[in-house]
């Protein structure tokens, strides 16, 4: 009889998983609450302007493997993805680098410029200046509230170098509906869809979810804490309004945190311009990102062994599942290695697969 998996949730992790599951003719079922496959990395045309709905999505990694394997599946665009900082109505270059110091403090040489930025006075006032109100807005807490891994993510540079991605060798922007379009290809979709584990079928030899535990499961310790966003977004006959990719806007006297402005990603030409703004928000019916602390760790485990322990063993999976900030390059890797982790519970053995790719 054909092996059946349930994938709950039609966002990237779930692709890859469907995608490596396909290629041992498994027969994959994925199950989503909104109307289309892509989870947040769906984007929509108008204008003749390509949208990101969910927000900005950029794909970037230094890994060989993933970028082999997303550029095998759809188109992509090669980027560099720049973003301002707005502070008391000024523009500065970001994340905060030696033109940064340059633009607050006037200082020209990068020697000098160098011996400033690395006091830690001047460090204290660049996080209270850039990082301080958008973690408050972004978070809901204050920056010592919050675990210091998710700053680090962008580090103060010693260098004049403002790309956002500087690490990483591959920066670039896939057509995004093409590529779950692939990677679903052989998956039977179903949308509009929300399955929690009391109406769960017991058809199925392996669920994989990679929505939030405590919402699928009713609850029973309590809700997990996620952020969550709005988006507003503006259609405007004008050739550009803030002639940047993106502006982060950490004063608190405006509600949002980044302005995107989406035509400027792939340099597309429109009599239009598409201008998005993110409002933060607490929406536990639609989480967005995890927030991590050593009590919601705890309640996540509490959680993850309930959905080991029950009818049929729940694997969690994606930043939701997981409950971890990842990027997408971290999502795509997480898929293919739970796809081999699904494959042993199957039975299907490293000689089975040793003659796949990936």
């Amino acid at each position: 009889m054909q092996k059946r998996v349930l994938l709950i949730g039609a966002g990237i992790t779930s692709g890859v998983i469907a995608n490596k599951l396909s290629e041992f003719d498994i027969n994959c079922t994925v199950v989503d609450k909104r109307d289309h496959i892509g989870g947040n990395c769906h984007t929509i045309n108008t204008h003749g302007i390509t949208v990101h709905e969910y927000g900005v999505h950029i794909f970037h990694t230094d890994s060989d493997l993933v970028f082999v394997y997303i550029a095998g599946l759809t188109d992509i665009n090669h980027v560099k993805y720049r973003v301002l900082s707005k502070v008391n109505d000024h523009l500065y270059s970001f994340p905060i680098n030696l033109l940064t110091i340059n633009q607050l403090f006037g200082i020209t040489d990068p020697i000098k410029a160098n011996e400033i930025i690395n006091k830690q006075v001047t460090r204290e006032k660049l996080f209270d200046l850039f990082y301080s109100g958008y973690t408050m807005k972004q978070w809901g807490l204050n920056i010592n509230q919050i675990d210091h891994s998710i700053i680090d993510r962008i580090p103060i540079r010693n260098t004049y170098n403002d790309t956002y991605f500087i690490d990483d060798k591959y920066e670039f922007v896939p057509d995004y509906n093409l590529l779950f379009d692939n990677l679903f290809s052989k998956s039977e979709i179903i949308l509009n869809s929300d399955v929690k584990y009391k109406d769960l079928p017991n058809d199925y030899d392996v669920v994989v979810l990679t929505g939030s535990l405590d919402s699928f499961f009713g609850y029973p310790y309590g809700e997990l804490p996620y952020r969550s966003l709005i988006f507003k977004h503006n259609i405007i006959k004008a050739d550009y309004v803030q002639g940047a990719h993106v502006i982060h806007h950490p004063s608190m006297n405006v509600s949002y945190t980044r302005t995107i402005e989406h035509k400027l990603l792939l340099n597309e030409k429109s009599d239009y311009t598409i201008f998005t703004e993110e409002y933060p928000t607490n929406d536990p019916d639609n989480p967005y990102y995890p927030i991590n602390n050593n009590n919601s760790k705890r309640l996540w485990i509490k959680y993850a062994i309930l959905a080991k322990n029950s009818k049929i063993e729940i694997i969690p999976a994606g930043r939701l599942g997981l409950f971890e900030y990842i990027d997408m390059d971290q999502a795509v890797l997480s898929g293919i290695t739970t796809s081999w982790h699904i494959l042993a519970k199957l039975g299907i053995t490293k000689k089975d697969y040793s003659k796949h790719t990936t």
